[in-house]
């Protein structure tokens, strides 16, 4: 049986290390208009080591990782690996075309990608969907604040000529990403406490 955390302090260490260092991206691309790439880097490395580190442990404790049968810790590590990379590779390889198309940044290619080594090929995409809401939501009240004060929302600037950048021109994608990898996280996080012996999921 699959099991993505070892135990519920690992659980809360892995999403504290993970929301506070995206919060720091987030605070960095408001303050900054941008995501440094030493910041995003870090969290892309840091999301591959704690994947080895969980994939060893959760194989160790008889549970399978990914894509390999439990009850070996260096197969365990090699499979937490692979699920980091294979998480990257989707999340950039997705927001790359978008980037392409010129629907969002390049710090926004490198930041998705930095998370899908910590959520895995299938959980980074339910990250990017449930940022949506958060995204229009933060479009809707960017525009409103620029129309009670006065001003129209910015002409969109492109990255390359002739290739508008949409979605700089009404917020940052990284604030709703970031709240959309909250949601994700809680669900994994409540629904690993759910599983633990003793504990009995509520009514309905």
């Amino acid at each position: 049986m699959s099991q993505f955390f070892p135990n519920l302090p690992f659980a809360i260490v892995f999403a504290v290390i993970l929301m506070g260092e995206l919060s720091y991206l987030v605070w960095c691309d408001l303050k900054q208009g941008r995501l440094p790439n030493r910041v995003t880097l870090t969290l892309l490395g840091s999301g591959f080591v704690l994947s080895v580190v969980r994939g060893g442990w959760v194989s160790a404790e008889g549970h399978k990782v990914w894509l390999f049968d439990a009850g070996s810790p260096w197969l365990g590590g090699v499979d937490g690996a692979l699920f980091a990379l294979t998480g990257f590779l989707a999340g950039f390889g997705f927001f790359f075309l978008l980037w392409i198309f010129g629907v969002g940044g390049g710090g926004d290619v490198k930041l998705v990608g930095a998370v899908g080594a910590w959520l895995g090929p299938v959980s980074v995409f339910l990250a990017i969907f449930a940022s949506i809401p958060f995204l229009m939501l933060l479009a809707l009240l960017t525009i409103t604040y620029r129309l009670l004060g006065g001003r129209l929302p910015e002409k969109p600037t492109s990255p390359l000529p002739g290739r508008p950048n949409i979605r700089r021109a009404m917020t940052t994608f990284a604030l709703s990403f970031c709240l959309g990898t909250v949601v994700i996280l809680l669900l994994w996080v409540l629904g690993f406490v759910q599983q633990l012996p003793g504990i009995q999921p509520g009514p309905g």
